[in-house]
C-alpha cells in the first residue's frame, strides 16, 4: 500500500487563559495526507506530520475555550474553524503533539486520525487504546467516542483544507507515532491497524445501557481501575456488592467509576445466596446480571443469580469446578489413584490399606488456590510432612487431595464458549515452579514464576490442550463463559532447560526446549490440574490483551447480561496469529520483616491479616522506572501484594512480598526473558534495600 501524496497546511491551536479574555496561539506548519482506501477494519486515516512551529505567542484573538483552525496561509487564523463541539478533544490532541516541538529531548511525533469507512453504534467507546496497547509504532492512542454513541460514515473524499477539517471533525480517535515512521514506514503502520482494529467494532442498532452487579471481596480501587473504565467504556453501569464499605460514598473521584455499593455479609456460608438476592432486590435499579470472579462466591452467585432470574450457569457445574476432588472423580470415576483425607489418622489408614499410594504424589485443599499449600512428596515421610502443614495453616477444617504427580510442561488455556461454540482460545506456557527448579518436594512451593504467549508448543500438543480442556468443561455442565483451566502436557516433545539468549550468554530462566529424549510411540496426552469457570487474574487478563486483543474482563460483563453480539465480536483476536507480541508474565517473591509490613498497613492488626494490595507510596517501580528505563519501557503493567507466608506452610511471623508484571517484547520471546530476569533482579533490590532501612530504624 503505497503512501498518499503530502500537502501542506497551517494548524493553529487556540487556548483561552483562564483569567483573560485572551488566547495564546500556536501556529505549526504541517504536512497532511489521507489513506483513501478502507481495509477490513473499515476505516480511513488522516495523516498530520508537524513540520515547524511558525508562531507561539499570546494574540488578540478572542474565542470562547479551546479552538483549533486550518488554513492555507500563516496568517488566515480562523479559515477553517472546527465544529467546536468536538474540537475540545482534538485541539487537546493536537496541542500535546505540537508542543513536543519545543521540547528538544523528546522524540518528535506525527498523528493519524482514524476516520469511520461504515456506520453504526460503537460497541466499546475504547477499543482502539485496547487494542492497540503494545504495539510498538504507536506511542498513544486517544479515542473521541463516548460509549454507545452513534458513529457516521465519513464519506472519504479530502481534497483540500476544508476536507481536511470536515475529516478532522469526523475522525473517531487518533494514535501518535514517531515521525521516522513517515515514509515507508506508514504501510507498516496501516497493516499493524487493520491487523489489530479489523473485527465488528460498530453494531447496526442502538445498543441499550445495562447495569451489572458485581459480586467483590475489597479490591485495590487503583490496581483494578482499567476493569471499572472498561464498564464504563462498554455502556455498563456497575454496582458492587461486597462486605464493609470500602468504596461507598466519599471516595473522591473514584466514586464515578461505580454507580452503587451495597455492602453485605459475603461469608462463603449456606446463606450466602439468600442473602446476595436480598441485597441485589434492595438495589432501586433494574439489574441485568450479575457474576462474581472469585472462587469462594461463584456458587452462591450462581445460586443467587438463578433465584433472581438472571443469566448465568446453574450452580451444580460450578460445585464441580470449585472442588478439585469432585473434578478428578468426574474425570476418573474408578481411579484409586487419588484420594482425600481429614487427618494424620486417616494418611495412616490409607497407607496400610491394599491400594499403594505410587509416588511421587502432589498434595493441596480441594479449595485452595493461588498454589496454597501444594506440596510434591517423593516418600512416605515426606507425604506425612506435608500434610502436617497443610492441616495446621487451614483456618478451617477440610479434606487434602492426594493425587499422582504428573510431569511434562504446564500449561494454561484460556476458552471462550457460547453455547458450546470456541469462540476463542489460547494455550499460555506456564514456567516450572520453584518445587520443581529447586530439587526437592517438602516444603517447596508451586508458586507461579512466568507465564508466556504465544506458546512455544508444537500445535497438535496445543489443539490437544484444547480439546481435552472443552470437553472438560462441557462435562461439567458448562457451554458458555470463560475458563482458565491448568493442565499438564505428558510424552510432551518439548522439556524445559536453559538455553542462550540473544546476546549469546545464558539465561537463568529455563525456557522450552526440543526434548532431549523424546517419547517412543506415545501420544501426548493432558493431566487436568484443574478448571477454574472464571477469567483469569488481572495480569494473566492482561496478557492476552495485549497479545492478541482480547478483553475477558469486557467477556465477562458481556456474558453476564447475555449481551450476545458483542460478547461474539469482542471475542474476536487480531486477523494473524504470527503479529502478537511475545508476552511474558514475570513473578517475584521476596521475604519482607513484620517491620516493613507494620508501617506499610499500620492500622491493620498483624494476627487478621492475610493479603493486601502494595499502593504506589511503597512499591519500588516509580523508582525502578526512573532509574532503569531501558528496562521499564517493556514492563507494561504491574502490581505488588503481601501476603502471609503461613497460607503456604510457613509460620505466622513470616511475609512475603509477591510481584507480577507484564512485559512485552516485540522482538522475541527469548528477548522478553532477558527483560523479565533483569527487572526481577532489580525489582527485588529495590524491595529488600526498602526493608533493610526499615529494620534499621
Amino acid at each position: 500500500m503505497g503512501e498518499p501524496p503530502r500537502q501542506v497546511l497551517y494548524v493553529h491551536v487556540l487556548k483561552k487563559d483562564p483569567i483573560s479574555v485572551l488566547t495564546s496561539v500556536v501556529s505549526v506548519e504541517c504536512e497532511w495526507s489521507y489513506q483513501k482506501s478502507a481495509g477490513k477494519h473499515g476505516i480511513r486515516n488522516l495523516y498530520i506530520v508537524p513540520k515547524l512551529t511558525i508562531q507561539n505567542n499570546d494574540g488578540q484573538v478572542y474565542a470562547p475555550g479551546h479552538a483549533v483552525s486550518l488554513s492555507n496561509e500563516l496568517h488566515s487564523l480562523m479559515t477553517w474553524a472546527l465544529d467546536l463541539s468536538k474540537a475540545p478533544a482534538i485541539a487537546s490532541f493536537l496541542e500535546r503533539l505540537l508542543r513536543r516541538d519545543d521540547e528538544s529531548n523528546l522524540p518528535s511525533l506525527a498523528a493519524a486520525f482514524l476516520t469511520p469507512a461504515r456506520s453504526g453504534y460503537v460497541m466499546h467507546s475504547k477499543f482502539m487504546e485496547y487494542r492497540l496497547t503494545g504495539c510498538e509504532l504507536v506511542s498513544s492512542t486517544e479515542s473521541f467516542l463516548s460509549p454507545l454513541s452513534e458513529v457516521k460514515c465519513f464519506p472519504g473524499q479530502v481534497n483540500d483544507i476544508q476536507d481536511v477539517a470536515n475529516a478532522l471533525e469526523a475522525a473517531i480517535g487518533a494514535i501518535n507515532f514517531p515521525i521516522s515512521a513517515v515514509g515507508r514506514g506508514i504501510s507498516q503502520l496501516e497493516h499493524e491497524l487493520e491487523q489489530r482494529l479489523a473485527f465488528s467494532w460498530l453494531v447496526s442498532e442502538r445498543v441499550r445501557e445495562q447495569r451489572v452487579c458485581i459480586v467483590t471481596p475489597q479490591v485495590n480501587i487503583t490496581t483494578t481501575k482499567p476493569r471499572w473504565e472498561t464498564a464504563a467504556a462498554l455502556g455498563i453501569k456497575v454496582v458492587v456488592l461486597s462486605s464493609g464499605s470500602w468504596w461507598a460514598e466519599g471516595c473522591g473521584s473514584s466514586e464515578q467509576l461505580r454507580e452503587s455499593f451495597i455492602s453485605v455479609d459475603l461469608t462463603p456460608d449456606g446463606e450466602l445466596p439468600q442473602r446476595i438476592v436480598q441485597a441485589v432486590e434492595s438495589c432501586p435499579h433494574q439489574i441485568n446480571g450479575i457474576f462474581t470472579l472469585t472462587d469462594d462466591y461463584l456458587v452462591g452467585v450462581a445460586k443467587a443469580a438463578e433465584k433472581l432470574g438472571l443469566s448465568t450457569p446453574e450452580p451444580t457445574p460450578f460445585s464441580i469446578a470449585t472442588n478439585k476432588y469432585l473434578t478428578r472423580k468426574l474425570l476418573e470415576p474408578n481411579s484409586s489413584a487419588y484420594f482425600t483425607v481429614e487427618s494424620l489418622d486417616d494418611l495412616e489408614t490409607r497407607l496400610k490399606s491394599d491400594s499403594p499410594v505410587n509416588f511421587p504424589v502432589i498434595s493441596k485443599p480441594p479449595f485452595g488456590k493461588a498454589s496454597e499449600n501444594v506440596f510434591k512428596s517423593d516418600s512416605v515421610v515426606e507425604l506425612r510432612e506435608a500434610v502436617v502443614k497443610t492441616l495446621a495453616s487451614q483456618k478451617k477444617s477440610q479434606r487434602i487431595l492426594v493425587e499422582p504427580y504428573a510431569d511434562g510442561p504446564e500449561v494454561d488455556a484460556n476458552l471462550v464458549l457460547r453455547d458450546g461454540r470456541l469462540l476463542y482460545s489460547e494455550i499460555v506456557d506456564d514456567f516450572p515452579s520453584p518445587a520443581e527448579l529447586v530439587g526437592k518436594s517438602t516444603g517447596a512451593l508451586f508458586t507461579e514464576t512466568q507465564t508466556a504467549v504465544p506458546s512455544k508448543l508444537p500445535k497438535n500438543e496445543q489443539d490437544a490442550v484444547i480439546q481435552f480442556m472443552v470437553a472438560t468443561v462441557q462435562k461439567m455442565g458448562f457451554h458458555t463463559g470463560i475458563f482458565h483451566c491448568e493442565a499438564r502436557v505428558q510424552n510432551s516433545s518439548m522439556e524445559y532447560a536453559l538455553a542462550p539468549g540473544m546476546s549469546g550468554r545464558m539465561i537463568s530462566i529455563p525456557d522450552l526446549q526440543p526434548a532431549t529424549v523424546l517419547p517412543t510411540n506415545a501420544k501426548p496426552s493432558v493431566f487436568l490440574h484443574e478448571v477454574n469457570a472464571r477469567i483469569p487474574g488481572a495480569m494473566s487478563s492482561a496478557s492476552t490483551l495485549i497479545s492478541q486483543g482480547v478483553d475477558f474482563f469486557a467477556l465477562q460483563m458481556l456474558c453476564a447480561v447475555a449481551d450476545w453480539p458483542r460478547y461474539e465480536a469482542l471475542a474476536s483476536p487480531f486477523l494473524d496469529d504470527t503479529l502478537c507480541n511475545h508476552v511474558l508474565l514475570a513473578n517475584a517473591y521476596v521475604d519482607v520483616s513484620p517491620q516493613l509490613v507494620k508501617e506499610m498497613f499500620p492500622d491493620l492488626p498483624m494476627d487478621q491479616f492475610d493479603m493486601e494490595m502494595i499502593d504506589s507510596v511503597h512499591d519500588p517501580m516509580p523508582e525502578l522506572l526512573r532509574r532503569h528505563a531501558d528496562i521499564a519501557r517493556f514492563v507494561l503493567r504491574s502490581n505488588a501484594l503481601v501476603r502471609s507466608g503461613h497460607i503456604y506452610g510457613g509460620s505466622k511471623d513470616t511475609w512475603i512480598w509477591a510481584l507480577c508484571a507484564v512485559i512485552c517484547s516485540p522482538l522475541s520471546r527469548e528477548h522478553a526473558l532477558q527483560v523479565a530476569e533483569a527487572f526481577v533482579d532489580v525489582y527485588k533490590s529495590l524491595v529488600k534495600e526498602r526493608d533493610n532501612r526499615t529494620q534499621r530504624r
